[in-house]
Parts: C-alpha cells; sequence; structure tokens
C-alpha cells in the first residue's frame, strides 16, 4: 500500500473498518532520506500502526536506526511536528 494510500485512510477513516499497519524498514543503517522517513513515520503517528527496523549486514553502522526508534523522546520531523 502506498504512502499516500495510507494517510488517505487516515484523514478519511471507515470506523466499521478496522485498520492496523505495519511498517517495515530493512536497512543497512545508512538512512540516505532521513527526513523524508521521520516525515512519514510522523505523519502516521496519529493511527494505529507499528515500526519495525530490521538492520542487516555484520558491520555497518545502525547510529541513524537510533534516532528513528526514539524510545526516549519523541520523533519529530525537520518541522518540529
Amino acid at each position: 500500500m502506498a504512502k499516500s494510500q495510507i494517510l488517505h485512510q487516515f484523514d478519511n477513516p471507515d470506523h466499521d473498518q478496522k485498520v492496523y499497519h505495519l511498517v517495515i524498514i530493512i536497512t543497512d543503517g545508512n538512512c540516505h532520506d532521513m527526513e523524508a522517513t521521520k516525515k512519514i513515520l510522523v505523519e502516521m503517528s496519529g493511527m494505529p500502526f507499528s515500526a519495525v527496523i530490521v538492520g542487516v549486514g555484520d558491520h555497518e553502522d545502525f547510529s541513524d536506526m537510533k534516532e528513528l526508534d526514539a524510545d526516549a523522546t519523541v520523533l519529530r520531523d525537520s518541522q518540529g511536528n
């Protein structure tokens, strides 16, 4: 399902339909589109979903993924949302 379809469901909910989304991010640790990724996750934060980050590789740097994890803080995009 495309991002626009997911966000359309959020803006136009069908209260008879229960929808839960699972976002899976598979990465080697480098997030080349961090701001876009954070923006999408922030936009989805008002709807029921889980984000799972799966790291692949033995000697990769996953420090970018710690920023997306945001367990200790609220994830915010570049505009402070």
